[in-house]
């Protein structure tokens, strides 16, 4: 009985761990700098996010942490192993001056990348 239950209890703890979205994709921009920008003039750049893995991803939500950053994707986005999706990062560039701003990508199974865009803007 004791290693019935010990067992099950491993299984257990097997299913209910998160996966590592850095073993489940590659993501090229992460870490964005657009450098030097005119105050009051929008930029965007892209994310984007390959599936490195066996198993298809989703694309669940996006979120950021104003609203003087705006996301583009396709919600619910089925991500197949081996293929490559962009999330779009806008930014309205109504900041004086150095910029740190975060977005949060969130993925099926828990997974989660929270990614950066840094600058300067000047008038």
């Amino acid at each position: 009985m004791f290693l019935l239950a010990c067992v099950s209890s491993s299984f257990l703890m097997a299913q209910t761990q998160e996966k590592d979205i850095n073993k489940m994709a590659e993501f090229k921009n992460a870490n964005y700098d657009f450098g030097k920008i005119q105050y009051g003039v929008a930029v965007e750049f892209d994310v984007e996010i390959k599936n490195i893995s066996n198993e298809t991803i989703v694309l669940e939500n996006v979120t950021v942490g104003c609203g003087c950053t705006t996301p583009k994707y396709e919600k619910g986005k089925k991500i197949a192993p081996g293929e490559t999706v962009k999330v779009t990062l806008g930014f309205d560039g109504k900041t004086v001056g150095p910029f740190t701003k975060f977005a949060d990508i969130y993925f099926n199974d828990g997974m989660h990348k929270q990614v950066k865009f840094i600058g300067e803007s000047r008038q």
